[in-house]
C-alpha cells in the first residue's frame, strides 16, 4: 500500500509537471502571437481604414476611434491623451520601425492651408524591406494635394496659380443694390452680399462694370414679391409669366438662379428652397457664375445672341476659379465634379473626335429672336466638358485675353472673335479644344482620389452636402 501511494505520488508530480509545461506553452505561444499582431497592425491613421466600429487606440500621444463614414470604417481625427502629469500619454500600438531616438527625422512636406476635411491617405513611399540596422530606416515623404495632382501631368494647377487670387478686403469698384426678402436668413444676407462683393473685386483689375447691378435675394414663398420687385426695374416684365418661369426651376433643384440684363441694368435673381443650400457644392460658384453674365451683358448688351450654346462653360469655370479664393482643394474637388458628372452620356473608350464633334455641334448663338438655340446642351455639356474648353481659353490668352475676346463680339460674329483672339481658324481651335478636353477628362478618371469621399455620388442632391463637403 506504501507503494502504492509513493507511486500516486510520483504520477501526480510528472501530471502536475506537464500541466505546468502546458501552461507556459501557451502563455510563450501567446505572447508571441500577441507581438506579432501589434506588429502587423497598422498604425491608426484618421482617414484611414479600420477594421471594427467601436474600435479605439493610442497612439502617438493621440487616440483614434474607428467610426463610420458613409459605407466605410475609418479611423477619426486624434484626440491628444494625456497622463495624470498633464504630460501627453506615450504610444500604445507597437511600431516594426526603430524608436525616434534611433531613426532620422521623416522628411514630410508642408500641408496645404485651409483643408477642409480629411482626405483620401497621401502617396507614401519607403524602402521596400526595412533594414533591422537603426540607421537605415525608411524616409518617408507625404505629397501636397498639389504635389499629387500636377505629377499627374494635369494643366488645371498652372491655370489655377497664374489666375486664382484671394480675397484681401478690398472695397469693390461697383456699388450693388440690394433687395432682399425680410424673411431671408440673416446669415444667408450677409453671406450673399459677402460673395457678390468678393466676386468684383475679384474682376476689378480686368474689368469695371458701367451699368447699375441689382439683386434680388429671397425664399422660395418670396415668388410673388420677387416678380412684382422685378416688374418695378424691368419696364413692367409680366409677373404671371415670371412666377411660371421660377416655379418650374424650383421643382428641379433647391434653388432658383439667374442673372442678366434689365432695362439699362444687370440683374442677380436668387431665390432659395432652405437655409442648407447656400452651403451646397451646387450653389458654391452660382454668384461668381452669373457675375461673369453681368459683364458680359457691360460687354455686349445682349449676350443671348452673341455667344455659342457651349459658352456657358467660361461662366461656370470663372465662377468656380472667383469662389476659391486661394482654397486649393475647393477648386480641385469643385471642377473634378463638373468634369465627371456631366449629364450627356460619353463613351468609355472617349476619343477627341467625339468631343469636337460635340463643341462643334454646340458653336450655335443661345438666341435666335425668341427662340432658344441650346436645349440639347443646355446645363449638361454646358456646365461640364465646355468647362475644360474655358480652361484652355484662359490658359492661352488669360483673363484679359478672355474678356477681350467678348469685348470683340460686340462687333463680330462668333468665329471671327475666336480667330482674331487665338490666330487660329475655328478648325483648329476646335481641334485643340477637343485633344485638352480629352486629356484632362482621362485624368481626371484616373485619379479620383482628388475628390473627397464623403462627397461621392451624392451630386446634384442630397439638399444639404454631407460634412466634408463644405468649404
Amino acid at each position: 500500500m506504501k507503494k502504492l501511494d509513493e507511486y500516486l505520488d510520483i504520477l501526480s508530480s510528472e501530471i502536475y509537471a506537464l500541466l505546468m509545461k502546458g501552461r507556459l506553452l501557451a502563455l510563450v505561444l501567446t505572447l508571441i502571437f500577441s507581438a506579432a499582431s501589434a506588429i502587423a497592425a497598422p498604425n491608426p491613421k484618421s482617414g484611414a481604414s479600420c477594421a471594427k466600429k467601436g474600435l479605439s487606440k493610442t497612439y502617438k500621444g493621440k487616440q483614434y476611434t474607428c467610426i463610420k463614414s458613409g459605407k466605410k470604417l475609418v479611423w477619426s481625427k486624434g484626440v491628444l491623451v494625456k497622463s495624470a502629469s498633464g504630460n501627453t500619454s506615450p504610444s500604445t500600438v507597437s511600431s516594426p520601425f526603430p524608436s525616434p531616438s534611433q531613426s532620422p527625422t521623416p522628411q514630410v512636406s508642408p500641408s496645404p492651408a485651409a483643408t477642409p476635411s480629411p482626405l483620401p491617405s497621401p502617396t507614401i513611399t519607403q524602402s521596400a524591406t526595412p533594414s533591422p540596422s537603426p540607421s537605415s530606416s525608411p524616409t518617408v515623404t507625404l505629397l501636397t494635394i498639389e504635389e499629387r495632382w500636377n505629377a499627374t501631368g494635369s494643366n488645371a494647377l498652372v491655370v489655377y496659380k497664374k489666375w486664382a487670387s484671394q480675397f484681401k478686403g478690398q472695397t469693390p469698384s461697383a456699388e450693388v443694390r440690394f433687395i432682399l426678402s425680410d424673411s431671408l436668413w440673416p446669415e444667408v444676407k450677409t453671406e450673399l452680399r459677402q460673395r457678390m462683393n468678393k466676386v468684383i473685386v475679384f474682376f476689378d483689375p480686368y474689368f469695371k462694370p458701367s451699368l447699375p447691378i441689382y439683386f434680388i435675394g429671397g425664399r422660395f414663398e418670396d415668388v410673388d414679391w420677387a416678380c412684382r420687385e422685378l416688374n418695378r426695374l424691368d419696364n413692367g416684365r409680366d409677373i404671371e409669366e415670371c412666377k411660371r418661369e421660377s416655379i418650374n426651376n424650383q421643382k428641379m433643384i433647391f434653388h432658383d438662379s439667374w442673372g442678366g440684363g434689365i432695362r439699362n441694368a444687370s440683374a442677380h435673381w436668387y431665390l432659395l428652397k432652405m437655409r442648407e443650400a447656400i452651403d451646397s457644392r451646387a450653389f458654391l460658384p452660382r454668384v461668381e457664375h452669373e457675375y461673369i453674365h453681368t459683364i458680359q451683358q457691360n460687354q455686349m448688351g445682349d449676350f443671348g445672341i452673341k455667344v455659342s450654346c457651349w459658352y456657358h462653360g467660361m461662366a461656370e469655370y470663372l465662377g468656380i476659379l472667383a469662389s476659391a479664393q486661394g482654397n486649393l482643394d475647393y477648386f480641385l474637388d469643385q471642377r473634378m465634379w463638373a468634369v465627371l458628372n456631366a449629364p450627356v452620356k460619353r463613351p468609355q473608350d472617349l476619343t477627341s473626335e467625339f468631343l469636337k464633334n460635340w463643341i462643334t455641334r454646340a458653336s450655335i448663338p443661345n438666341r435666335t429672336g425668341n427662340q432658344g438655340n441650346c436645349a440639347e446642351f443646355d446645363q449638361s455639356g454646358d456646365y461640364h466638358d465646355a468647362v475644360l474648353a474655358a480652361e484652355w481659353m484662359i490658359s492661352k490668352i488669360g483673363i484679359p485675353g478672355v474678356l477681350k475676346f467678348q469685348e470683340n463680339l460686340k462687333d463680330m460674329n462668333w468665329n471671327q472673335a475666336l480667330e482674331k483672339s487665338f490666330g487660329l481658324s475655328v478648325n483648329q481651335i476646335y481641334t485643340e479644344i477637343s485633344e485638352y478636353m480629352l486629356k484632362e477628362i482621362m485624368i481626371a478618371r484616373e485619379n479620383l482620389w482628388v475628390k473627397l469621399k464623403t462627397c461621392y455620388e451624392r451630386e446634384p442632391g442630397p439638399i444639404k452636402d454631407p460634412p466634408g463637403c463644405q468649404f
